[in-house]
């Protein structure tokens, strides 16, 4: 299928057949061992989940028996998703073979640039998707599909320059990532050490607790008898005048995209009949709402009143820094879920989760490791906005320079 668009004068519409060779892969049988566990990279569509443009690593591997008996890619060749999830993209780094779910492209490189048709697909498919998958029950584009599908193409010098500007950007956002993730194991190994082991210098002897060693003055308690905790509860969805007013209402799904950051807004909310029938219900600002059913042990930290249904418990805390207790009950999330039980989905009662034994450090060191991680937090949030921002960027280019709307002096 071509898709027709108007390009500058000097540049071609190019369907992808033109482009190169396609290559549907192939997975070697299953069932003889000596075709995997080798080292060359065998493609599926779980190796492009971390959005990392150049692949040369799998979770799975073939021998050189394996390879015989799939497709061989060379580096530097375009792979797309083109049944299950659509659209998932990367270039081969190494010599490669992907499994049937992947279309890939061998382009040629005497007349295009492998990085510029990488990026026109990446722009383009999308409305692919739209157009070619219709309502199959198993999304999918075939190969002869894929082939027809049309790039806009400049002259390949200019192709070069367009894939130098936007590989640029791509670098920043992947060293942007890498920082991002650098900085939030740091954060995972300062939590274990100053939640458990006080602050570096403050302490010299320690003692055995029921959560193993913590520091001489510091308290172990039930965090029961740390905090008040709230069940929540769903209001007759059968009233409707129960709902669709101004006061937050929390669910599982307010919490999980959020996990561990300020709570701001819900997607349903309480009318004022519907707040005042779930009152009881309630948390105030500064507290922490901890999902109990399914999603056990992700949280947040309200910003002002919230109710909230069944699935979440309310902390209030009293003896305990509220930002110290968030930052140190995800450091119990599995033994959360060891002690949940249920069939359907599992669920932590409140009778056991006020049973959780939590440290308690003077208030001053409490406060002082607040500081140390809020400022790990700010750090990350600072790359992420920048990491935004370079997508944001990204994707305007993209729309701009493979469009011919903005051209490139080469």
């Amino acid at each position: 299928m071509i898709l027709k668009k108007i390009v500058p004068s000097n540049w071609d519409l190019k369907s992808i057949k033109d482009i190169g060779e396609v290559v549907t892969g192939k997975t070697p049988s299953t069932k003889i061992q000596d075709y995997f566990g080798g080292e060359i990279p065998f493609i599926t569509p779980a190796d492009l989940e971390n959005t990392q443009t150049y692949i040369e690593q799998s979770l799975r591997t073939l021998t050189i028996k394996g390879l015989s008996k799939a497709n061989l890619l060379p580096p530097n060749t375009v792979i797309v998703t083109c049944i299950g999830t659509l659209g998932k993209m990367g270039i081969t780094k190494v010599t490669s073979a992907t499994n049937q779910q992947i279309n890939a492209l061998i382009v040629n490189g005497e007349y295009f640039d492998f990085r510029y048709i990488f990026y026109a697909i990446l722009r383009k498919f999308p409305l692919v998707i739209n157009q070619l998958v219709g309502k199959n029950v198993v999304p999918i584009i075939n190969k002869s599909s894929f082939q027809t599908i049309s790039l806009p193409v400049p002259p390949l010098p200019e192709q070069r320059k367009i894939a130098d500007i936007l590989s640029a950007v791509d670098n920043a956002i992947q060293a942007t990532k890498k920082v991002i993730q650098k900085t939030k194991r740091l954060k995972k190994g300062l939590m274990q050490q100053l939640l458990t082991k006080g602050m570096p210098g403050w302490h010299s002897e320690f003692k055995d607790s029921t959560i193993g060693m913590i520091p001489k003055e510091w308290m172990i308690i039930r965090l029961g008898d740390a905090s008040s905790l709230i069940r929540g509860n769903t209001p007759s969805t059968q009233i409707k005048d129960f709902w669709n007013g101004e006061h937050l209402w929390a669910t599982p799904t307010d919490i999980v995209p959020i996990n561990g950051k300020i709570l701001e807004n819900t997607n349903r909310k309480l009318s004022q009949i519907g707040w005042e029938t779930n009152k009881s219900k309630v948390v105030p600002a500064n507290c922490l709402l901890v999902c109990t059913r399914a999603t056990i042990g992700d949280l947040v930290i309200t910003k002002q009143k919230v109710s909230f249904n069944q699935g979440i418990t309310g902390i209030i805390p009293e003896k305990v820094e509220t930002k110290f207790l968030a930052y140190f009950l995800p450091l119990l999330k599995r033994k959360m879920k060891q002690i949940a039980s249920g069939t359907t989905f599992l669920e932590l009662s409140l009778r056991d989760m006020k049973k959780l034994i939590i440290p308690i450090p003077p208030q001053n060191e409490q406060q002082k490791i607040i500081a140390v991680l809020s400022s790990i937090d700010k750090e990350v949030q600072l790359e992420r906005k920048i990491l935004k921002k370079l997508q944001r960027q990204k994707k305007g280019l993209m729309e701009q320079l493979l469009t011919g709307k903005i051209r490139v002096k080469f």
